[in-house]
């Protein structure tokens, strides 16, 4: 089992400074050429853009500028309030999980078949004390990781199971945009989901999904977020405590035949993923964009009053390459 240091990610490296040729600053509101981030993103699969005006009105234009193609109602984040016009890109909150506690690894949306390629980050004002976002190139966590599992992952993919419970997880309604218990049902089945309410309402949801992505050049990236569904990853009292109250903690990730994932793998991939990271301290007005992919991301734990917003979908591509939630592929 997963020791309270680990999932606090306390074995990652110190923070060191962005890579000089994977940093690009921003001079009087003028971003470098779109060609540019362009090349960086496909050859580094990350850069940091730095001295945008820490502003959700500021990001919004650096994204404007790269062909930006936005995923909007992305049902587990909570949307962005602004005030700019209806055409600006469609930003988010980054997850509420308490300040004290870390969000281990993952790539956003891989647990279900809408397309995230491409993540930012914007920095509206960073945490007195931590809170940094770490990096892991996914190709490099799959070549790392012992044979056995590889093999493993590869054969059988991944079961993700949902319990959407009431004040513990995302509500189904807001997941599955619908109020209607059969109309959920009936967009579970669309997507090929087994799907089934409980005599208490909680919708449970299984559905299958590899561990691995093909980045097409003939790397394989290990996408996936069995950190964020992983039982172990839980602390031991509180993953007791739901399963005597529910029955059942509510995520759960297996192997795609059903099989437990064993809690020993869990603690190789945290240790592997901290081993390989890297992370930076965000300034503010920092905007990091990431090839989704190719790279896992984390928070730290931290103090004080942080405020970041996100963007998920793909940059330089046409609309028709990035769905709305709520549709199938």
């Amino acid at each position: 089992m997963l020791s309270f240091a680990q999932r606090r990610l306390e074995k990652l490296s110190p923070c060191a400074e962005p890579p000089e040729g994977q940093t690009l600053w921003v001079h009087r509101g003028l971003a470098p050429r779109p060609e540019t981030i362009r090349e960086l993103l496909e050859t580094s699969g990350w850069l940091l853009l730095r001295g945008v005006e820490p502003t959700t009105e500021a990001f919004g234009r650096q994204l404007a500028a790269l062909n930006s193609v936005a995923l909007t109602g992305y049902p587990e984040l909570p949307r962005r309030a602004t005030s700019i016009d209806v055409d600006e890109p469609a930003l988010y909150e980054v997850t509420p999980f308490a300040a004290e506690e870390a969000i281990l690894f993952h790539h956003e949306g891989a647990h279900t078949e809408w397309t995230i390629d491409t993540l930012a980050f914007a920095c509206l004002r960073p945490a007195d004390e931590g809170g940094e976002t770490p990096l892991v190139d996914g190709v490099h966590l799959w070549q790392a990781l012992p044979s056995r599992m590889r093999q493993a992952f590869t054969e059988v993919g991944l079961l993700y199971v949902r319990r959407f419970s009431p004040g513990i997880d995302v509500d189904w309604r807001q997941f599955l945009d619908c109020t209607e218990p059969a109309e959920a049902l009936a967009r579970c089945a669309a997507r090929g989901w087994e799907a089934a309410f409980d005599h208490d309402e909680v919708l449970h949801v299984t559905y299958q999904r590899p561990a691995y992505a093909n980045l097409g050049d003939g790397a394989i990236s290990f996408f996936n977020q069995i950190l964020l569904h992983h039982p172990a990853c839980l602390d031991p009292e509180v993953r007791e405590g739901l399963e005597v109250a529910l029955g059942a903690t509510p995520r759960d990730v297996r192997f795609g035949d059903g099989r437990a994932i064993p809690d020993d793998w869990i603690a190789t991939v945290v240790d592997l993923a901290q081993t390989l990271a890297t992370r930076f301290a965000w300034q503010a007005g920092d905007v990091l964009i990431v090839d989704n992919r190719r790279f896992a991301h984390a928070r730290t734990p931290y103090r004080g009053d942080r405020r970041h917003c996100a963007w998920l979908g793909r940059l330089f591509a046409g609309p028709s390459r990035v769905p709305k939630m709520g549709g199938t592929q």
